[in-house]
């Protein structure tokens, strides 16, 4: 083996969401003296920005397109030969796919080379047409037999890809971290507010997550309504944008806000949009929620929660094991405004509860999931790939 290990990357996203929010942190993390990396996703947007900004070298490859338009042999075809001709060019030593979409197109370049491949899955996708299920199914056997490891975030997860037919052995559970230098419990977040025209003296309710249905900002609205009847000074927080299907996406985001106007709640709700320095944003709120419909694992949760923040989750999937109800956050059922409100205004109302959540919860970030555990568990992962 080579002094140094190169990995190439790849991402099908060309923006940040969660799992490029992971993969730019071991970009940034892993010791350049030891590792030699590359990184090859779509073009054109903040994602190849922030990968550029952290001195790694950067391939375009329209992933994204591809996804789309995944019926267009030629092109499917041409880019296989591609990536095949990185791995060999730039001698790869590990390939990891950061979704199973880019997974594909690992599996089927090296079809007949040694070199291993991971993937690090970030969530199960859930297919409503039949032939495209029947395609993930032929190609699932496939990607099984020559991936060598596959990553998952949560128990939750884990539990979903074993009952879809993924062998245990293959499965290695390393749960994602948080920057404890960056996201910092004493960070003040009074600037915010005043850019946003924020009261100091007023309750502000964020939630972080690209707008979406299953994401949770369309029953924040509805829950505010409840809200608003008994503490109509309290502000909302919506960070994010709609960045995946946007024509889908732009008509649910036209909603919320038709439904606001409709609430008469329109001057009280902030759209922030992507924010690099999104932990100025998380300083300046006092509860953080994440109503997901799913989530496998939450990272904007962990986050808030590091930062000592009081936190409001659906209790479904990864979320119901980053928080534990009563002690560092609240649990509601999922889909459910009314039950998101309740917690919500008691937190409000009960203002020595909120201080002890958030307390609670930012002693357990740092004890169970700081970055550097994170960089560690992966940077042994790879060296023992690597041999």
């Amino acid at each position: 083996m080579r002094e140094k290990i190169t990995i190439l990357y790849l991402d099908d996203f060309k923006y940040i969401g969660g799992a490029e929010v992971v993969l730019l942190s071991l970009l940034r993390n892993l010791g350049k003296e030891r590792y030699n990396i590359i990184v090859a996703a779509p073009a054109g947007d903040c994602f190849e920005a922030e990968i550029k900004n952290a001195g790694v070298k950067f391939i375009p490859l329209p992933f994204d397109e591809l996804k789309r338009n995944y019926f267009k042999i030629i092109p499917i075809l041409m880019h296989l030969k591609i990536i095949k001709g990185i791995i060999v060019n730039e001698k790869v030593d590990i390939v990891h796919a950061n979704s199973l979409w880019t997974l594909n197109f690992a599996a089927l370049a090296l079809y007949l080379k040694k070199t291993p491949i991971i993937c690090s899955v970030h969530a199960f996708p859930r297919i409503q047409s039949k032939l495209k299920s029947r395609i993930f199914g032929f190609f699932k056997k496939f990607i099984i037999k020559r991936t060598k490891q596959f990553h998952v975030v949560s128990d939750s997860l884990e539990k979903e890809m074993i009952k879809s037919g993924f062998p245990t052995m293959k499965l290695l559970k390393i749960e994602n971290g948080v920057d404890l230098n960056r996201f910092k419990i004493d960070l003040d977040g009074k600037n915010f507010r005043a850019i946003e025209s924020i009261p100091k003296d007023v309750f502000a309710i964020g939630i972080i997550g690209r707008i979406h249905p299953g994401k949770g900002q369309g029953i924040l609205v509805d829950a505010a309504k409840k809200i608003n009847a008994q503490h109509p000074d309290t502000h909302y927080l919506i960070i994010g944008e709609e960045y995946v299907t946007p024509l889908e996406n732009l008509r649910f985001k036209d909603e919320i806000k038709k439904k606001l106007i409709e609430f008469g709640l329109e001057e009280k709700f902030h759209f922030i949009g992507l924010k690099n320095d999104i932990e100025n944003v998380i300083a300046a709120i006092d509860i953080l929620t994440l109503p997901s419909k799913e989530e496998t694992f939450g990272l904007s949760i962990l986050e808030g929660m590091a930062m000592g923040k009081a936190v409001i989750a659906s209790d479904t999937g990864g979320l119901k094991e980053l928080v534990e109800h009563g002690r560092t956050g609240l649990l509601v059922s999922k889909e459910d405004p009314d039950a998101l409100a309740n917690a919500i205004l008691y937190l409000i109302e009960n203002n020595e509860k909120l201080l002890e959540l958030g307390k609670e919860a930012s002693i357990t970030v740092r004890t169970k999931y700081p970055l550097s555990q994170f960089i560690k568990k992966m940077e042994e992962n790879y060296l023992k790939i690597a041999k």
